[in-house]
């Protein structure tokens, strides 16, 4: 009987997303499923730039530079 496992939450990743996988009677993949829910679109903000120039990630102080996001938005569009 096939059979379907779900991975949820996916961390490490900023926003909410699951993995789910179907298998064969076998138990071997048939299909692989990547779903993401929400984007805060954290990792295309970081996209480019060194570590240095953002000294309150690893801390987690960093503030939210709202001009810089609404350019990278407004470009991609």
């Amino acid at each position: 009987m096939p059979k379907t496992i779900t991975i949820a939450p996916v961390t490490r990743l900023e926003g909410h997303a699951k993995i789910t996988l179907q298998l064969d009677d076998a138990g071997v993949v048939q299909e692989a499923y990547f779903h993401i829910t929400q984007v805060r679109g954290f990792e295309k903000f970081c996209e480019g730039r060194p570590y240095y120039e953002m000294p309150g990630i690893m801390a987690g102080t960093q503030k939210p530079d709202y001009a810089r996001s609404v350019d990278i938005v407004t470009k991609a569009a």
